[in-house]
């Protein structure tokens, strides 16, 4: 089973320190929910973990070897990162746009197969966009490209993706079709790490949130634990009100304090 990490990782920017000797880990077969106020350090982890951000000390290992040792083209066949506010400002077609999520597993020069043209038009279609298959993808709303660009993601087939508020910006029924594909993504195998800031969807669709807080893991495990009005007023500055329909924690910020 594979399992992406970090150990001990700091990282500090124009002298403020942004992630403090923090570990975290990801494994398949987990949605993790990675939470916590503007400024807390949740991108600043997804990139470390996907190689984008250099660290000052500590260790980003996939599959118990070092990021950074290991064939790049190798690694990213199997985790993909869908960064904050993704835009394309090339006026490729959207289903060439979604091709390039294939890259890593062409040759080079190697043309796509048919094989590989199926799996995009599935993405697509999955992430409903497949009706502007032949449209430049820069005369997509803000939220069509924010969907064109999770299916790119999608393409590669990762065992583990990482994804920086991948529902901002959608309409509700959107943010739950983006998450529904993200449960049935780690009921297929894969492992998740979803930046979010709607913690009542946090709660509801992730196994496990971690709580970031300048720097630092402030709190990990399940919502009833991670969301306790103690931690919401420590590291939000609110008060909230909870309650549960079917089962299920919601959260509803009344407050800030």
């Amino acid at each position: 089973m594979s399992m992406l990490s970090v150990n001990n990782i700091s990282v500090s920017r124009r002298g403020r320190i942004i992630l403090s000797r923090l570990s975290f880990s990801v494994h398949q077969g987990q949605l993790i929910g990675l939470i916590g106020p503007n400024g807390a350090g949740k991108t600043t982890l997804l990139r470390a973990l996907s190689g984008l951000q250099a660290v000052e000390s500590g260790q980003v290992s996939f599959d118990g070897k070092m990021v950074d040792r290991q064939n790049r083209q190798e690694v990213a066949r199997k985790v993909a990162y869908l960064e904050q506010n993704s835009r394309s400002y090339w006026p490729l077609s959207v289903e060439n746009l979604v091709m390039l999520g294939r890259m890593p597993h062409l040759g080079q020069w190697q043309r796509p197969t048919a094989t590989d043209w199926e799996i995009v038009h599935q993405t697509m279609q999955t992430c409903d966009v497949l009706q502007f298959a032949r449209r430049p993808v820069t005369t997509l709303s803000g939220g069509e490209q924010a969907r064109a660009m999770l299916a790119r993601a999608l393409a590669t087939e990762p065992e583990i993706l990482l994804a920086d508020e991948p529902i901002a910006g959608l309409d509700p029924a959107h943010q739950l079709d983006v998450m529904d594909k993200l449960q049935e993504l780690v009921a297929e195998g894969a492992g998740v790490v979803v930046v979010m800031h709607d913690l009542s969807i946090a709660a509801r669709y992730c196994n496990r949130l971690t709580l970031l807080f300048e720097g630092k893991v402030t709190s990990e495990g399940d919502a009833a634990t991670v969301l306790s009005a103690q931690n919401l007023m420590q590291c939000y500055g609110i008060d909230a009100h909870f309650g549960k329909m079917d089962d299920e924690l919601f959260v509803i910020p009344r407050n800030r304090l």
